[in-house]
């Protein structure tokens, strides 16, 4: 039985109330380190959640993302209508031949995670890419190693690139998806 719904959303919908309740809560085992150029895995018992400040912080992104273009998807809960799940894809290329448009966020709540909710909200970042001739996706994925993992499952591979403009944090993995 399906228990939510996929759906595009514009500014409109981001609302100051449009975060509250999602869980963003990640409890992390393992964590990639860059290490003199190589990537290391290391077992981490560490916690990642936001904080009000970081709520804010990502919907003032999701924002300008709005503003600028972007494909904005959401997952709701078909049961409370609570968003469970979320993902932009920017409009602006970067990249030497303006070859990547960056997945600047996809985020799944807590307790949907394993649901497939994250892969079906990435599949549609793919099919609105192959629209617009789009030769890879780029993410600077959180160095977490489930996050990492979730991405090779979906195709993605370290960069050939590092995009500068779409690098979250100097931590992050930098990771390409072929379109």
């Amino acid at each position: 039985e399906k228990m939510y719904t996929l759906m595009q959303f514009t500014s409109a919908d981001l609302t100051p109330d449009f975060l509250d309740g999602f869980k963003r809560l990640q409890f992390i085992r393992k964590k990639w380190y860059n290490l003199g150029g190589e990537w290391h895995v290391f077992v981490v018992n560490e916690t990642y959640d936001w904080d009000p400040a970081d709520r804010e912080r990502m919907l003032s992104q999701l924002r300008e993302s709005a503003k600028n273009g972007a494909l904005l998807v959401g997952a709701k809960s078909l049961k409370t209508g609570k968003l469970v799940g979320f993902g932009a894809l920017e409009r602006d290329l970067g990249g030497k031949r303006a070859q990547y448009a960056d997945v600047s966020a996809l985020m799944v709540d807590l307790d949907w995670r394993g649901m497939g909710i994250g892969t079906k909200i990435f599949m549609r970042m793919v099919a609105y890419a192959k629209t617009r001739g789009v030769e890879r996706l780029f993410v600077s994925a959180f160095p977490a190693a489930d996050t990492v993992e979730f991405f090779e499952s979906l195709g993605f591979t370290d960069a050939t690139e590092t995009v500068a403009d779409f690098v979250g944090s100097d931590d992050d993995r930098c990771m390409e998806y072929i379109v």
